[in-house]
């Protein structure tokens, strides 16, 4: 799929061909291996997921969530998602393109707006508090990292972007916070602060 979805589809006759030729195949392992699994639930966060597993899981009467975290741009393809999809959940309201307004006000149970926001009043209730912070923040400028420390993120790859800031900026001081199993790694990190002369 990966061969034939690019260029190939677009460029000659054999690329569309094997690229369908491909994409049923690939549908019906997908039905094959739904149709034994048998799952309550299918949950895919793209488009091209959602189309190749949605006609499978509906045909078998598989509920199917679709997870919007990203702009919706394609109103043909979008339209055909949203009727696949049993429930469309959205990260925000503004993800919710106008070409599907429509489809919405018909079928408004079949989406939703997660509401995992900041409570901003929470936050101001606390900075009014003065809570001593567990961390000496330095002045100059801060940059925070927060997510999980695994190689997959790229850490390694902001840590060494980071030391060309600390050069021209010697106030500046980046906070890794996040958690990790993978002590390989987080010895491989706190190598590359020392390598880079940024753990004084």
């Amino acid at each position: 799929l990966d061969m034939y979805g690019g260029s190939a589809g677009r460029q000659s006759v054999f690329g569309r061909a094997a690229f369908a030729w491909s994409s049923l195949s690939y549908m019906a392992r997908l039905f094959g291996h739904l149709r034994r699994a048998r799952p309550k639930v299918v949950m895919v966060n793209n488009l091209r997921s959602l189309l190749f597993v949605g006609p499978a899981a509906r045909a078998l009467g598989i509920s199917l969530v679709f997870f919007v975290k990203g702009r919706m741009v394609n109103p043909l393809l979008d339209r055909m998602a949203f009727a696949l999809a049993s429930k469309t959940l959205f990260l925000a309201k503004t993800l919710q393109p106008p070409h599907l307004a429509a489809a919405i006000a018909r079928r408004p149970a079949k989406a939703e707006v997660l509401e995992i926001g900041v409570d901003i009043g929470a936050i101001e209730d606390a900075a009014a508090v003065g809570p001593e912070s567990p961390v000496d923040i330095p002045r100059g400028v801060n940059l925070v990292y927060a997510s999980q420390l695994q190689p997959a993120r790229g850490i390694h790859y902001l840590v060494r972007a980071f030391g060309r800031v600390a050069a021209a900026e010697p106030d500046a001081t980046l906070f890794l916070v996040g958690d990790s199993d993978n002590e390989e790694y987080k010895s491989e990190l706190r190598g590359l602060v020392r390598e880079l002369g940024m753990d004084g």
